[in-house]
């Protein structure tokens, strides 16, 4: 809902961050940081920028332990998936 604060207007966030917020990539990196923890296993491999991970595996059976690992932390963390962008590919 925006305000008008000294004659111009800002939003009020709820939830989430503002975009183009200089200190956006800093604190997504602190909070999803335990996506990185969880993820460190020898046996998989994925790339993260930002918010957008990739997991390429094998394997299926590999794939969805990932993905499970990865949900129930964005569960815990109250996070949403994009359900634009979210698949998995055969």
């Amino acid at each position: 809902m925006p305000h008008a604060d000294r004659g111009g207007l800002f939003l009020d966030h709820p939830r989430g961050m503002p975009l183009a917020c200089s200190l956006s990539s800093l604190l997504g990196g602190f909070y999803i940081y335990r996506l990185d923890v969880a993820l460190m296993r020898p046996d998989v491999f994925y790339l993260r920028y930002m918010d957008d991970v990739l997991v390429p595996t094998p394997t299926h059976h590999k794939l969805r332990r990932a993905v499970c690992v990865a949900n129930d932390l964005f569960d815990e963390l109250d996070l949403l998936k994009q359900p634009d962008k979210t698949y998995v590919e055969d």
